[in-house]
C-alpha cells in the first residue's frame, strides 16, 4: 500500500501542480486583450488554491517518508534499550486522573515521544504508555478488540495504572489503530474512561488498504478495511457510547483521510490540511490541541467534558 502511495498519488499531485502553475499564464496568452482581466479574476484564485492544496499534499507525504526511518530506528532502539517511559512509583500523580497513549499498528510506545514528554509538563495526571507485544505487533490473528479482553495488554495495563494511581477513571490517547483500542475498551468499560481523544483514528476504513487483495492482509488491517463489519459495529457502539470523543485527523493523510478519521457523535474535532499519517504524531499544533481538550477533560465537575 505504501508502494503504491509514493509511486502514484505525489507524481500525480505534483503534476497538478505543475499544469496549474504552468498553465495559467499560457492559458492568458490565448485570450482577447479585453478578457484576459476577467478570466484572470476568476480562474487565478481557484488556480493558487488547487496549487496549494497539491503542494501541501507533497510536503505530508515528503514529511511522512522522511519520518518512516526515524521512527523505524526509535522504535528498534528504544525496545534494545529496553526504555521505559512510565513515570517512577514516587513521581505518580494521584490527586489527578491518569491518561494512557496508545500507539498505532506496526509500532510501539516509542511512536508518540513527540507528543508524550510534552504533556508530562502540564499539570495532568501521571502519563503512561505501553507496547501492545513488544517491539512491533507480531501476532497477525490479533484485532484491536483482543488488546481489551479480559488477559488483554491493554486492560492489565489499565487495571495496573488505576491501582498506581488511586483513581476510578482514566483518559485514553490513542493514534491510527490506537484510537480504535481505546474505543474498544470505551465500549467494554465506559464507567472506567473519562473521556477519549483519536489522532488519526480508521473510524471509516483505511483508503490506503483498498489496493491490496484481503487475502494478503493480516487480521487488524482486514477490520480496518473501508466498508468492514467489524468498523460498522463499532462505529454503531461509539455513537451510543456516554464517553465522550474527540477526533484529529487530516484531510491530506492518504491511510486515514479526515472523514474517516470522525465519528458520528465525536463532542469536538480539528482538521488539519497539511499533516500526513505519520506526521500528524509530531506535529507540535496537534498536541496543543489536546492540551486544549485536556484543559476542558480536567475542568471542575460542574464543567462539561
Amino acid at each position: 500500500a505504501l508502494g503504491i502511495v509514493v509511486t502514484h498519488y505525489p507524481y500525480a499531485m505534483g503534476a497538478i501542480a505543475s499544469l496549474l502553475l504552468i498553465g495559467a499564464p499560457l492559458l492568458m496568452v490565448c485570450f482577447p486583450k479585453e478578457q484576459k482581466q476577467t478570466w484572470a479574476a476568476s480562474y487565478l484564485p481557484i488556480t493558487f488554491r488547487l496549487t496549494g492544496l497539491c503542494l501541501r499534499t507533497l510536503f505530508s507525504i515528503a514529511l511522512d517518508l522522511t519520518l518512516f526511518p526515524i521512527a523505524g530506528g526509535l522504535v528498534v532502539m528504544a525496545k534494545l534499550w529496553k526504555s521505559n517511559f512510565d513515570p517512577q512509583d514516587d513521581q505518580i500523580n494521584k490527586a489527578q486522573i491518569p491518561i494512557l497513549c496508545l500507539h498505532g499498528t506496526e509500532a510501539n510506545e516509542t511512536t508518540l515521544l513527540g507528543g508524550v514528554p510534552f504533556l508530562k509538563r502540564e499539570n495532568y495526571g501521571s502519563v503512561f504508555t505501553l507496547s501492545y507485544d513488544g517491539l512491533v505487533i507480531h501476532d497477525q490473528k490479533k484485532g484491536p478488540e483482543d488488546y481489551v479482553a479480559a488477559e488483554g495488554t491493554v486492560t492489565k495495563k489499565i487495571e495496573e495504572i488505576l491501582k498506581k494511581t488511586g483513581q476510578s477513571q482514566i483518559i485514553l490517547i490513542g493514534h491510527s489503530m490506537g484510537g480504535l483500542v481505546s474505543a474498544e475498551y470505551a465500549k467494554a468499560h465506559p464507567d472506567k474512561v473519562k473521556a477519549v481523544i483519536t489522532i488519526a483514528t480508521p473510524f471509516g476504513g483505511a483508503p490506503a488498504l483498498k489496493p491490496v487483495p484481503k487475502g494478503l492482509l493480516p487480521r487488524r488491517y482486514k477490520q480496518m478495511s473501508v466498508g468492514s463489519s467489524y468498523l460498522r459495529d463499532l462505529n454503531n457502539a461509539v455513537s451510543k457510547s456516554t464517553v465522550p470523543f474527540r477526533n484529529i485527523c487530516s484531510t491530506i493523510d492518504v491511510a486515514v483521510p479526515n472523514k474517516s478519521g470522525i465519528v458520528s457523535n465525536a463532542r469536538s474535532t480539528k482538521v488539519f490540511t497539511y499533516l500526513g499519517h505519520i506526521g500528524i504524531i509530531v506535529w507540535p499544533g496537534t498536541w496543543f490541541q489536546v492540551r486544549h481538550w485536556l484543559n476542558e477533560i480536567y475542568a471542575p465537575a460542574d464543567s462539561s467534558v
